[in-house]
């Protein structure tokens, strides 16, 4: 609560002096303090108590008998508080509504004082130098939805449980630059941050902000030299969802005047395949009219299956680099939980891609990043998206 507190005169600060650096990732700190109990309340309910019966899976209890004991037990216990506690309920209640409002306003008040769509922070790490025109792009969905939503958006386990592998994962795969999508909560962005520091040099994380709705979501960090980063969100977004593509240009060391190689990270809208087809146009046509032409690699979850009719248009102005046939994306840990039949059981929906065109970049290699087995076991699983590493020519 003292945390609370001086996130708040830090609130005061900003609106009596105005802007300073950083400040708008403290108050995006305190929103997602002042969320945590409802969010964590949200969770046990929505996906303990209420769930469906999934023994031994999603942190359920192991077996049946011992699962529904645990939900009688902790019902009953609530009804006990609701009717002898009646006032300290209300305390409770209120002091919750109070916190989430309070998240809302702080969250409202670091988008807009933030500048220019995204928050920056510098790492720990030297940044390093670009060898043989060569670099190494890692382009991951991790399903890091907060509230324990992760379940039934991916079939994983809530983030938490999933962190360090995941950063073991992204440690292993030594990128040179990683855009990672899904990073809906500012926690988890942090927590990355926190344990990535002293391996990555520049981080740029909030990008997409939303006052009503979801951000982007994108997070992306590098251990080169940044020549120039922007976020631009796309022209048929609605009020609920601000996704955005990021375009990173990046120089084979700091004593380079000059970029050398650009990554444009994005996650398409899932909606609809002509709001998709939009989008790809959007950011293909801002690429063309930057001033300084680079080779141009494309990466992130584009919801396009590659092999499907609405991929065909993409490989006039795309090459590729991931051409196997394993699926990238996976809906059989979803299966498990809801129990749906029909969904297709999996997808190629996750692109590394170099843009067609004078400066043409070239992918030498492209290899999945596995997050999970062919068991499909949630709980082991770091995702329902593998990540994709490719070796990027320049």
């Amino acid at each position: 609560m003292d945390q609370i507190v001086v996130e708040c005169l830090l609130f005061m600060a900003v609106i009596g002096v105005g802007y300073s650096e950083g400040v708008e990732r403290r108050l995006l700190e305190a929103s997602s303090v002042c969320a945590e109990p409802f969010c964590k309340l949200y969770e046990w309910f929505r996906y303990r108590l209420i769930a469906p019966l999934r023994p031994g899976l999603f942190n359920q209890a192991a077996t049946k008998t011992k699962e529904v004991a645990i939900r009688i037990f902790v019902g009953l216990g609530l009804l006990f508080t609701a009717i002898v506690g009646r006032a300290y309920v209300s305390i409770v209640s209120c002091a919750l509504l109070g916190l989430a409002l309070l998240s809302r306003l702080l969250r409202s008040v670091g988008f807009f004082v933030q500048k220019k769509g995204f928050t920056y922070v510098r790492g720990e790490a030297e940044e390093i130098e670009l060898h043989n025109s060569q670099a190494k792009v890692l382009s991951w969905n991790v399903c890091g939805v907060g509230g324990g939503m992760s379940i039934d958006h991916g079939g994983v386990l809530p983030w938490r449980q999933r962190a360090a592998a995941i950063v073991e994962k992204i440690v292993q795969a030594d990128a040179d630059v990683v855009v990672l999508q899904e990073i809906y909560d500012t926690e988890l962005a942090e927590r990355l941050i926190k344990e990535l520091k002293g391996h990555y040099a520049h981080f740029f994380i909030h990008i997409g902000p939303s006052h009503l709705g979801s951000v982007g979501g994108l997070m992306v960090f590098t251990r080169c030299a940044v020549s120039d980063f922007t976020s631009t969100s796309f022209g048929n977004n609605s009020i609920w969802l601000n996704r955005t593509f990021c375009v990173l240009d990046v120089k084979s060391s700091r004593r380079q005047q000059t970029p050398c190689l650009r990554v444009v990270g994005t996650h398409l809208i899932h909606d609809s395949a002509s709001h998709r087809a939009e989008q790809v146009a959007q950011i293909v046509d801002t690429i063309a009219k930057r001033h300084v032409p680079l080779p141009t690699v494309v990466v992130g979850d584009w919801n396009m299956e590659r092999d499907g009719e609405e991929g065909a248009p993409l490989r006039g102005p795309f090459e590729h680099g991931y051409k196997a046939a394993l699926p990238t994306r996976t809906n059989e840990m979803l299966r498990r939980w809801s129990g749906a039949e029909g969904c297709t059981p999996g997808e190629t929906i996750d692109y590394v891609s170099v843009l067609k065109g004078p400066q043409m970049a070239t992918i030498s290699e492209c290899q999945l990043v596995e997050a999970f087995d062919d068991r499909f076991d949630p709980n082991s699983a770091l995702s329902d998206h593998h990540g994709l590493i490719a070796q990027v020519a320049f």
